[in-house]
């Protein structure tokens, strides 16, 4: 069966007040900054039948950051071959 897709896709930082009833979108480009009407996009889907999808993303730690112990400043090695 043929179907017809309309979508929108935004990508940047969220910031919504509820009191205030706004939700602004922010998306950084080499251009510069440009804001979103969250709710207005969302009320052009009123009434109708529609998929959400949300996703955060965020960068993740390295390895420095994992080991480094309160005791040292620096990686601490395990010694494998110790015996008991």
């Amino acid at each position: 069966m043929a179907k017809r897709v309309n979508s929108a896709s935004l990508k940047g930082k969220l910031d919504i007040d509820w009191a205030l009833g706004s939700g602004i979108l922010t998306e950084t480009t080499k251009d510069g900054d440009f804001e979103y009407d969250l709710f207005k996009l969302i009320e052009e889907f009123n009434g109708k039948a529609i998929t959400i999808s949300i996703k955060e993303e965020d960068t993740l730690p390295t390895i420095d950051e994992y080991n480094v112990s309160d005791e040292s400043d620096g990686t601490e090695e395990e010694d494998f071959f110790k015996e008991d």
